[in-house]
């Protein structure tokens, strides 16, 4: 798949999932734009029209029947590429409830394609007319504001993950590269772990025990993947949980601070207008939502 690079702004904002899971609808005219970040993973279906993915400074062709899918902390945008809109529905979901779904709670496959993203697996895949249909029907379980609208929507959800899954899994496994595979399975436990643990006090040394290799390999191998360091991927999860602490809740600054696992207020305060270009106060009073201005 023919990957080109892309010259667009830098991300400056967050847009933060209203809750841990939804499903939403698109008809994108405009082109790309500022790409955005937000919690989570995210899936969609592109019904109709053609364009592409904007992911990491590339872009993936997109067309009817397409399946993507991605880490949702990786910026991310799509746009349309002919006068016509891009139309897809799309899923953002929390990693926990993608983790915890399957019985066996050491097995990880599902999420294993969300962190190969990170290690250079194209994000999109031919669909099927099962997968279009399952996440039509959960859009519309999603709106129908019932009782068990959420769950309703979940169990649609599920099967075009698993459907992911089962189309990127084997390309993992067949890459006779053991670089390539060594890399990957590094970063896969990396990002797991971390997204694990982002709000307690994780070091460098933390994670690489836990990943079998030396605090350098950990280091080399997610900078050269995903452009930032383990710890500065802990601080965008953590600065991306604070921005849905500060959309949803009116808990006091201080105590989001705390909870999203930083020193203190003004080591929070720091990073946080580092990553996003305001101050906690700020972000809060503006309310800015997911997909707002997407």
């Amino acid at each position: 798949m023919a990957r080109k690079p892309l010259k667009v702004p830098i991300f400056r904002e967050y847009y933060p999932a209203q809750g841990s899971f939804g499903v939403g609808f698109r008809n994108k005219w405009r082109k790309l734009g500022q790409p955005h970040i937000h919690t989570g993973l995210e899936i969609g279906a592109v019904l109709s029209g053609k364009g592409r993915m904007y992911l990491n400074s590339e872009y993936f062709p997109l067309s009817e029947g397409d399946i993507y899918f991605t880490d949702a902390m990786i910026p991310h945008g799509h746009e349309t590429t002919i006068d016509a809109p891009l139309q897809f529905i799309f899923a953002y979901l929390n990693y926990t409830s993608v983790l915890s779904c399957d019985p066996d709670s050491r097995d990880i496959r599902l999420f294993q394609p969300f962190a190969a993203v990170h290690s250079g697996i194209p994000p999109v895949v031919a669909g099927t007319k099962k997968a279009q249909t399952n996440l039509k029907s959960a859009l519309r379980e999603y709106q129908s504001n019932t009782r068990f609208a959420g769950l309703r929507a979940w169990s649609q959800v599920l099967p075009v993950i698993i459907m992911i899954a089962e189309k990127v899994i084997p390309l993992i496994r067949e890459n006779t590269d053991t670089v390539w595979v060594r890399k990957n399975r590094i970063l896969t436990d990396a990002i797991s772990y971390i997204r694990d643990n982002f709000q307690k006090q994780l070091t460098v040394g933390d994670i690489a025990q836990r990943c079998a290799c030396s605090e350098s390999t950990l280091s080399h191998t997610f900078s050269q993947s995903t452009g930032s360091s383990p710890i500065d991927y802990r601080n965008t999860l953590r600065i991306g949980h604070a921005v849905e602490l500060l959309s949803s809740t009116d808990l006091p600054l201080v105590q989001i601070a705390d909870e999203c696992g930083f020193n203190s207020y003004s080591q929070f305060r720091q990073i946080f207008k580092r990553l996003t270009g305001k101050s906690p106060g700020r972000l809060r009073n503006s309310r800015i939502y997911y997909g707002s201005t997407r």
